[in-house]
């Protein structure tokens, strides 16, 4: 069942929102190191207008993202205000590696990678979460298949380390970055998430690519560092 997620992409409906104007809640999905995938609902719509084989089709999600830090926080009970930007939210430029990976799995082409149900799916969410924390520096990161992919690929396309060079929009790729507010109304960050960016207004209108989600996950998790 390969590329049957996000290839359809393509010919779905896009939605593009003002980040400004917007919150997010996430769900769980596929993958069980702490990381994604997550299934991204903008402004808890549940109006995601194409249909994947998972096991709960009828709650809709507007994207499929993976997480950028290791040690940060995430529940799936709150929405969350954010903003889109280049880096996180510690200052650190996403690498064109990552950028190149997420911009593959989101067209349905990153190779090796099940979008089936099944158990092989689960081993792809983790593989690539992992070697996506690995390009970025992180613990829990993972120097495997899909690292070695997207170096190859990506420093092909900017004949450069693709894991130091900071992608910068290249690949339509970039940060969102999570934030709530305490009971003194406060900022907290939380976990930053990838995201698919329109290139041409320099990443501040998001294109979301419709997208069905599995089933709800009502706990918090925690991402850490070990």
């Amino acid at each position: 069942m390969k590329k049957v997620v996000l290839a359809c992409a393509i010919a779905g409906v896009m939605s593009v929102v003002s980040a400004s104007a917007a919150t997010v809640k996430f769900y769980d999905g596929p993958g069980n190191t702490g990381g994604g995938e997550f299934y991204a609902d903008v402004n808890n719509d549940n109006l995601g207008p194409l249909v994947v084989p998972y096991s709960n089709p009828a709650q809709q999600a507007d994207f499929i993202t993976f997480c950028l830090e290791y040690n940060e926080n995430l529940g799936f009970t709150e929405a969350y205000n954010f903003e889109v930007a280049q880096k996180t939210t510690t200052g650190d430029y996403i690498s064109r590696a990552t950028a190149w990976l997420y911009s593959q799995f989101l067209g349905g082409t990153l190779a090796g990678y099940d979008y089936g149900q099944n158990q092989a799916h689960q081993t792809s969410a983790n593989n690539l979460q992992k070697a996506i924390w690995w390009l970025e520096g992180e613990q829990g990161g993972a120097n495997n298949s899909y690292v070695s992919l997207a170096m190859a690929n990506a420093a092909h396309d900017v004949g450069t380390d693709a894991k130091t060079q900071a992608n910068n929009g290249f690949y339509g790729v970039g940060v969102m970055q999570l934030w709530s507010t305490d009971s003194r109304g406060r900022r907290v960050e939380k976990q930053d998430q990838l995201i698919k960016i329109n290139v041409p207004d320099g990443g501040t209108t998001l294109v979301f690519l419709g997208m069905a989600m599995t089933g709800l996950a009502a706990a918090n998790r925690r991402f850490r560092k070990s």
